[in-house]
């Protein structure tokens, strides 16, 4: 284990380089303990002691931006908003295609996060001819057509592709990743995925890509950090492997039309571990008329014990996760971003 002040995570280290693990995964990994009082590599910013942001810095309460539906502008790091986020979870093909934003966010003293879809395959991604179409399930939309579709995650070849795209996020310079798709168990359906996939299939594949994660370095030295996506119900098994989480509508929703489903207080071993919580919370008025209404205000901002110490942000949509946000007692604002 390795102890960064009171935030603890798990790490292994591995012979050779990165390209030679890939060649032979089956390596036997050596297990090490390391206890370290103040960690000491800053994550970013160290040409400024001031602007360094630190991994125990990475704790219940930070706070935070996600913009993963258009990449953040990137020209001059004092413009970003906003400035008391330490946290920016963002696209990894946009941290890949736009090459000037993880520096520019690092500039800032922020610690980046790299949202990528572990639990299905997008028409867009760059890689979707390596993934066998064996291992190619469903439509996300089952039985409408989209343009993703549910994998095979019990699948070698897509545990070993997904690996790979764990080498790229250290390559373009991400700190930790944001798994997404991991809980198709939830959906309506009888066999959502087409694999009749089970929540402990998806435990052990996290576990499997959090023991490939913090074998590799990112850029300032340190294991590369790995997130839990929702998925309530395999929490308590994933909390001691993974190191924080990012909760979509854990407080459920105030919409009469669509059903409410709180599940927070299933993370609150993560704050317990010291871990953050990412929380983001869609209140329906915000969608509806682009304000948050009274009623929302209090449903999402009033104290809860079962999302305290959580890292809160409302946003417009799951399906518009773009530059507006808001936190609890402040005005909306924007994050720059480009539009494509």
């Amino acid at each position: 284990m390795v102890a960064f002040g009171s935030f603890v995570l798990s790490s292994l280290a591995l012979s050779g380089s990165v390209s030679a693990r890939r060649k032979d995964e089956c390596n036997v990994a050596r297990q090490i303990e390391i206890e370290i009082v103040e960690p000491r590599l800053p994550v970013v910013g160290s040409s400024s002691s001031a602007s360094a942001f630190w991994l125990s810095d990475f704790k219940p309460g930070v706070q935070w931006e996600i913009v993963i539906h258009e990449p953040i502008k990137h020209d001059i790091a004092a413009d970003l908003i906003p400035s008391k986020a330490k946290v920016w979870d963002i696209d990894m093909g946009h941290a890949r295609d736009y090459p000037a934003i993880i520096p520019m966010l690092k500039s800032a003293g922020k610690f980046v996060v790299c949202y990528f879809n572990a639990g299905a395959l997008q028409a867009w991604d760059k890689d979707k001819n390596k993934f066998p179409k064996a291992a190619i399930g469903h439509s996300l939309a089952y039985p409408y057509d989209s343009e993703e579709w549910y994998l095979d995650v019990r699948d070698s070849t897509v545990l070993k592709l997904q690996k790979a795209r764990l080498d790229i996020a250290v390559q373009v310079g991400c700190d930790a990743v944001d798994p997404d798709n991991v809980d198709a168990w939830q959906q309506d359906e009888d066999d959502p995925t087409g694999f009749k996939l089970k929540p402990s299939d998806y435990t052990q594949y996290l576990k499997s890509l959090a023991e490939y994660a913090h074998s590799i370095k990112t850029m300032d030295g340190n294991s590369l950090l790995i997130g839990q996506k929702n998925a309530p119900e395999i929490a308590e098994d994933l909390v001691s492997s993974l190191d924080f989480a990012v909760l979509e509508s854990c407080r459920g929703t105030t919409d009469p039309d669509e059903e409410s489903w709180p599940f927070c207080k299933d993370f609150q071993t993560y704050i317990d571990a010291g871990k953050p919580v990412l929380q983001i919370e869609y209140p329906p008025s915000v969608e509806k008329t682009g304000k948050l209404s009274l009623s929302d205000k209090t449903y999402y901002c009033t104290p809860e014990g079962e999302d305290e110490g959580f890292s809160k942000i409302m946003k417009w949509a799951s399906a518009q996760l773009d530059g507006w946000g808001q936190y609890c007692g402040e005005e909306p604002f924007r994050t720059p971003v480009i539009e494509e």
